[in-house]
């Protein structure tokens, strides 16, 4: 089991512990507040959205009129309508902006998301001409915010089907089981298209060429590199730059990180769990290790960044029947050992929790189908993956100094235990900084 899975199990029952544990009344209150700045947000970004001209645009394409535009969904980062029109089927207009704003004011961010949203166009193209995977075709796309519809959009198929969010609880455990197995022989598929360098997914929209550029944004994991973005041909060049970006993060957004050492205070210890000082000092020697390592070339390959039962579309006739896997939006082509994302979907559904049973049949179903897609999946000279954990600019914030230490102390013992102290050394610093060992 990797790191990044064990703390996802860890949180998540810690999360629930505290849900039980507190007052229903703040709860409500919380829950309140919550949902008014959430409509507050959404109100403000629908306001900014041009829909005439989004019909405009659409009748200009498909030549004929546009009768309706209808909201039907709202994701983290795009907010979704359905274009009828009078001579031809439905299309999806996938417009940016819903919670999470889409403040066109900051430059570096509005750039981060056009580079994002070329890079998703880019890997819908790859998937149709190397994979089997269903995914639906863009029509149209306008990645500027300087266009009539006043924000990036492209228009897409609609894929007829419900999500397996819809389904998923209630199909019988081998209707899951046939399901997930398809699905995992899709990820498959990506398992065996290997790339030399980190980053993220380019073609120019037509060409069959697709070449792997800087990396950018991802939507489910910590906050975009700022300054060298890549793309990376090594395992040490890709580690540092999320290390220096952790510890930039931490040293110029002080206030950011106490917020949310405080926001997560019921299982870290609060401000006073970790001290500024502390962290920063930790960081910097993280930082020299990771700087000491061997720079080996990288072997990577796509992964989906968010592949929940909310993005996966079944057929409505047969739930087990995958239809599209969409939203491949923050996808990115990372280290084969980073492979944390591969186990999101049984970590989200919490499967283990209420059919243990049912979680290592789904283990095994992985072990065996990935294993003979590519047996280096998971696998480094140095554990590679483990210091994976230490790279979101969160870590610092939400998790215990005991957390952050223990784990930091197993793979450093694990990697001397397999014969790799020499290439490992750089990290004695922080390992003695740890265990309160002042050196000379």
């Amino acid at each position: 089991m990797s790191v990044q899975v064990s703390l996802i199990k860890r949180d998540s029952g810690d999360a629930r512990l505290v849900r039980e544990s507190t007052p229903a009344a703040m709860l409500s209150d919380r829950f309140y507040k919550a949902q008014q700045h959430l409509f507050e947000k959404i109100n403000k970004t629908l306001s900014s959205f041009n829909l005439d001209a989004l019909k405009d645009k659409a009748e200009n394409i498909f030549g004929t009129t546009c009768t309706g535009c209808y909201l039907v969904a709202q994701g983290g980062f795009n907010t979704v309508f359905i274009l009828t029109f009078k001579d031809r089927d439905d299309v999806v207009a996938r417009l940016l902006g819903s919670r999470s704003g889409n403040d066109s004011a900051d430059l570096e961010a509005v750039a981060i998301l056009v580079e994002r949203k070329k890079s998703e166009v880019a890997i819908h193209h790859f998937l149709k001409k190397k994979t089997t995977i269903p995914v639906p075709h863009i029509y149209y796309f306008d990645p500027y915010f300087n266009n009539p519809v006043m924000v990036p959009f492209m228009l897409m198929e609609r894929v007829h089907g419900r999500t397996l969010a819809d389904v998923w609880h209630s199909l019988s455990a081998d209707e899951q089981t046939k399901t997930y197995t398809r699905l995992i022989e899709y990820n498959a598929q990506l398992l065996q298209l290997e790339f030399n360098s980190v980053g993220s997914l380019y073609n120019d929209g037509s060409a069959d060429e697709f070449t792997v550029g800087p990396l950018g944004g991802s939507c489910t994991f910590g906050t975009p590199l700022r300054g060298f973005q890549g793309p990376f041909t090594n395992s040490q060049s890709y580690l540092l730059a999320h290390a220096e970006a952790h510890l930039h993060s931490l040293l110029y957004k002080s206030e950011l990180w106490k917020a949310r050492r405080l926001s997560s205070d019921w299982h870290n210890g609060g401000a006073d769990g970790i001290s500024i000082e502390y962290a920063t000092t930790w960081l910097q020697l993280f930082c020299k290790g990771v700087r000491g390592l061997p720079a080996e070339p990288v072997t990577s390959i796509l992964y989906h960044d968010d592949l929940g039962v909310g993005n996966i579309i079944v057929s409505y006739d047969d739930p087990t029947n995958i239809v599209a896997v969409i939203d491949w939006e923050g996808s990115r082509v990372l280290p084969i050992w980073e492979n944390g994302l591969l186990s999101k979907f049984i970590q989200d559904e919490r499967i283990a929790e209420y059919d243990a049973d049912l979680a290592k049949r789904f283990g095994d179903i992985e072990n065996s189908i990935y294993s003979e897609s590519n047996p280096q999946l998971g696998r480094s000279r140095l554990n590679l993956g483990s210091l994976v954990f230490f790279l979101s600019d969160w870590t610092m914030a939400i998790y215990s100094r005991e957390v952050i230490n223990q784990e930091f102390l197993q793979w450093f013992q694990q990697g001397c235990k397999e014969g790799y102290l020499e290439e490992i050394r750089s990290f004695s610093e922080l390992k003695d900084f740890i265990e309160g060992i002042s050196r000379a």
